[in-house]
């Protein structure tokens, strides 16, 4: 079957995220769309228009989403149980739809006091790389560098939440 094929299938699909938001409520700007796009070629490394939905994880992770294996696994037993192995472009921005969850900032304030216990607006990397795994799949080394690198570490190892939280509301993720 062709991949143009599956169409009608996507409309169908499920939606992957627990937040309750419906996913007609989900618009990308054009700003995140070449984000993903970027990210898309990047896991396509056949450059054949198509991802494995054995790769559904990394390819998400790729645009800034941090899936547990939970929902990779929900999404992967979906897509076999419909027979599908691999999707195109336009058909993983319908998967984006299913499982994109803005984060509220407030939640993420609040979820980021448990690592700020005296509330000073600091906390150390380590708390930090707990934090950020306690929000999904947990991240591997590598992945936790790049975002330090994306954020200020003052002289004495600590991190400003603000900071985080405006890394984890940015419009893209």
């Amino acid at each position: 079957m062709e991949l143009d094929e599956y169409e009608d299938i996507f409309n169908i699909m499920p939606v992957f995220r627990e937040d309750g938001q419906d996913d007609e409520d989900i618009e990308f700007t054009n700003t995140q769309l070449a984000e993903f796009d970027d990210s898309f070629k990047k896991i396509d490394k056949t450059n054949s228009g198509a991802v494995l939905i054995s790769e559904i994880g990394s390819l998400l992770r790729a645009v800034g989403l941090n899936p547990s294996l939970k929902i990779i696994k929900e999404i992967t037993e979906w897509f076999e149980l419909n027979d599908i192995d691999r999707i195109n472009f336009d058909q993983f921005i319908k998967l984006l739809k299913k499982t994109w969850k803005n984060n509220d900032p407030h939640e993420l304030r609040e979820a980021i006091e448990v690592f700020d216990p005296i509330g000073n607006g600091y906390f150390t990397v380590e708390q930090l790389k707990s934090f950020l795994l306690s929000l999904g799949e947990p991240l591997d080394e590598d992945d936790f560098k790049e975002i330090l690198k994306t954020i200020t570490v003052q002289p004495d190892g600590t991190v400003n939440t603000e900071d985080i939280i405006q890394l984890l509301t940015a419009d893209f993720r």
